[in-house]
């Protein structure tokens, strides 16, 4: 019995001591800023989701900035509508992540959205011309050179008519010449030299 109770007593005694050297580590004092960056910023409004996602991208994780860029986008949409200027700023950032994934079909979404955010400001202003310019190139990369085509040239100044009259005009000269050159080979004698 009294060989039971010093064992009991020696475990005891062990369990006493190697308690607090297994909790030591549980139980250490955490650095705010330690905590801190265990996790993603609780962003509110917009300027909050647009910075938030600002340092997203600065750390690496553009999948996190998307996200706080169309919560940024959602916001302002629901409570000014989708002309406000804001959007068209959250809209080109978040374009510009999704085209850096390869996602061009949302990235033309999201440039259509800020064009239309900025459709109240001047031809000039140079906002829109770079989104305009932004959207031309990613519907290059669709394969709808036309489409892009038809932007630039209206940045250019030459409405969308006259850049399909010109390029009918052009398609018709190349068939013309695609023409004359057919005929003209089919004219030509040959000359065989005789020994």
């Amino acid at each position: 019995m009294r060989n039971q109770s010093w064992k009991k007593l020696v475990l005891l005694s062990c369990l006493f001591i190697t308690v607090p050297f297994t909790l030591g580590g549980c139980l250490k004092q955490w650095d705010y800023e330690e905590v801190k960056s265990w996790y993603d910023p609780q962003a509110t409004t917009f300027d909050e989701n647009l910075a938030a996602a600002r340092q997203m991208v600065r750390e690496g994780r553009p999948d996190k900035a998307e996200n706080y860029l169309k919560t940024a986008i959602k916001l302002v949409d629901s409570q000014y509508g989708p002309e406000d200027l804001r959007i068209a700023t959250a809209a080109d950032e978040l374009a510009f992540l999704q085209e850096q994934a390869g996602k061009f079909n949302d990235a033309e979404e999201t440039y259509r959205k800020a064009l239309k955010a900025r459709s109240s400001l001047k031809a000039n202003n140079p906002d829109l011309i770079r989104t305009k310019k932004a959207l031309a190139a990613t519907l290059m990369k669709l394969y709808r050179a036309e489409e892009a085509e038809a932007i630039l040239d209206e940045l250019k100044g030459k409405s969308s008519g006259e850049s399909s009259k010109k390029a009918s005009e052009n398609k018709k000269g190349r068939r013309d010449k695609d023409k004359d050159k057919d005929t003209s080979a089919h004219r030509r004698k040959r000359h065989i030299e005789s020994d």
